[in-house]
């Protein structure tokens, strides 16, 4: 006989069958690592940036923004040493030379914050300004949802070379899924460059974390 019961019971044993066999099926993969590398590509279609300059949207980094303005950007993390930011001429593909993709990364950063001075990548702030604030998101591709959230500050240590440290990061967890509630800080170097198309951020763990990937 028809019970509501026993068709609800074996429809959630089925979903769950599934699903675990889903999870199996895909590929783990556990990482321990002190940094990682964020990768800033304008051109790329995962990449995303918005400011409000004056009450209108700018969705560029060129446009110069004034003290005050607020900006979002969402980039792609990367394992530790993939671009040889020392060496290569484009951080658009990795140390073989094979284009970094979305399927390629581990993660995505995402920054939220505010301009303190007037700010250009045409006329760079003086070498020591400390010209924005921000709080920076970095979430692993994780079956538990792995992210570290920090706050901090961008200061210039260079002028505007391709190929050069231009901004260094310094900021505090101000929260964290547990295991890594023991890490105070995160340290960031912003390189540009050689051929001035693309970005990366060498990131800097003071304790080893470990991260159990899912792609």
């Amino acid at each position: 006989m028809f019970s509501i019961k026993k068709y609800f019971l074996f429809s959630y044993i089925v979903l769950f069958v599934c699903c675990v066999s889903v999870v199996h099926a895909m590929e783990h993969k556990t990482i321990e690592t002190d940094g990682v590398q964020i990768l800033i590509d304008p051109s790329a279609q995962w990449f995303k940036f918005k400011s409000v300059v004056d009450g209108k949207v700018i969705r560029d980094l060129v446009t110069p923004r004034p003290a005050g303005s607020t900006f979002k950007e969402k980039c792609l993390i990367f394992p530790k040493n993939t671009i040889n930011v020392k060496e290569q001429q484009s951080f658009l593909v990795d140390k073989n030379q094979e284009i970094l993709t979305i399927e390629k990364s581990i993660g995505i950063w995402k920054c939220v914050g505010k301009a303190l001075v007037d700010t250009s990548i045409a006329n760079v702030p003086p070498i020591g300004t400390k010209f924005e604030e921000s709080v920076w998101k970095l979430y692993f591709y994780s079956l538990k949802s792995k992210e570290i959230i920090a706050r901090g500050f961008h200061t210039v240590i260079n002028t505007f070379q391709p190929g050069k440290a231009l901004i260094e990061n310094e900021l505090e967890i101000i929260t964290a899924e547990r295991e890594y509630e023991i890490l105070p800080k995160i340290h960031g170097t912003a390189y540009v460059a050689p051929d001035g198309k693309s970005f990366v951020i060498e990131v800097t763990f003071d304790k080893n974390i470990k991260i159990e990937l899912v792609q």
